[in-house]
């Protein structure tokens, strides 16, 4: 089985770990794992939400204030030590490899110096380890995502107030060639966490493929985005390399994608009696011979961070969408 992730409305860690939860993954799976890591108590709760008139799952992390600043070494003990399942453990230690790795190069910095403020509080972790084990629980041998949304303006850091996109979140994304954008909202549409989530398990990059849909998930984020649709999609398919139709052997056909996201063509405009009319754009065809049909997860991202209730109105929703043996 693979996956997909619609990052329209960017990434989160809470986004994705609703949209797993809604897909059916249980979630005392998810609260298993982060109980073998956490070092204070931590609770994860499921509500049922709305985000632009539709449904999503959100998972509320309840924890303690904590005064400790994490190293990339202190967080890597932690992972090392906790009674994880070994894929899980590995999935977890890469995502903060890539997070100290990003923060060392925008800081300048040896990785091994970097300190987790945000990114290590005990909420941060908790998402890591809990979507990393609810991936997991999915069992995908594949993860796609499409063209991921970053927002624009600043937020503000333990460093003050930061450029959108977050140089990390570049960092992170770069890394693995990532389709980017700003998209229209002026918010941080992508945090560092949900960048590396995706750096560590997304392998290819592109539109949704072909695939027979068998189940769904939305999760939801605690941001409200008003005039835009806050969740982020996933959908899980099967379906064989090749298949016997009457009596012959038919190979499934491949979707081709690019790697690097086509900038939008201008808009043409003419008059027409005093009026201004806008021509069609053109829309790109897929032919049998360049489109792909196999088993895939596929989420898609709806705004993930809002702020301004005047601006945006509902908060971030993730789904997430399986298709059956």
């Amino acid at each position: 089985m693979i996956g997909w992730l619609d990052c329209t409305a960017g990434a989160s860690g809470d986004m994705l770990l609703g949209a797993v939860v809604d897909a059916g993954v249980p979630l005392a799976t998810l609260q298993d794992a982060v109980d073998t890591v956490a070092v204070e108590p931590i609770a994860l709760s499921v509500e049922s939400v709305t985000r632009g008139g539709l449904g999503a799952t959100r998972v509320q992390v309840s924890a303690p204030r904590s005064t400790i600043t994490r190293t990339w070494p202190d967080v890597r003990d932690l992972l090392i030590n906790a009674r994880l399942d070994e894929a899980v453990r590995t999935k977890a230690l890469d995502v903060f490899a890539r997070l100290a790795a990003a923060e060392a190069r925008v800081h300048r910095v040896a990785a091994e110096q970097v300190r987790f403020h945000e990114v290590g509080a005990l909420d941060a972790i908790a998402d890591i380890v809990g979507v990393c084990a609810g991936l997991h629980a999915l069992d995908l041998t594949s993860l796609g995502a499409g063209r991921v949304t970053l927002g624009s303006g600043v937020v503000r850091s333990e460093h003050g107030l930061i450029p959108v996109p977050a140089p990390a979140v570049l960092e992170l994304l770069s890394a693995v060639s990532a389709p980017v954008w700003a998209g229209p909202a002026p918010y941080e549409m992508c945090t560092p966490t949900g960048a590396a989530l995706l750096a560590a398990h997304v392998d290819r990059w592109g539109t949704l493929p072909t695939m027979n849909v068998s189940r769904t998930g939305a999760g939801a984020g605690r941001r409200a985005i008003r005039r835009r649709n806050g969740r982020m999609d996933s959908a899980l398919t099967r379906w064989p390399s090749t298949a016997s139709r009457a009596g012959r052997t038919v190979s499934a056909p491949t979707i081709a994608t690019s790697t690097a996201a086509m900038p939008p063509k201008p808009i043409e405009r003419r008059k027409t009696c005093g009026k201004i009319s806008r021509l069609p754009r053109e829309i790109p065809t897929v032919s049998p011979e360049n489109a792909t049909v196999r088993p895939a997860v596929v989420m898609v991202a709806r705004s993930a961070v809002s702020t301004s209730p005047s601006a945006f109105g509902s908060s971030s929703r993730n789904l997430l969408t399986m298709n059956s043996a």
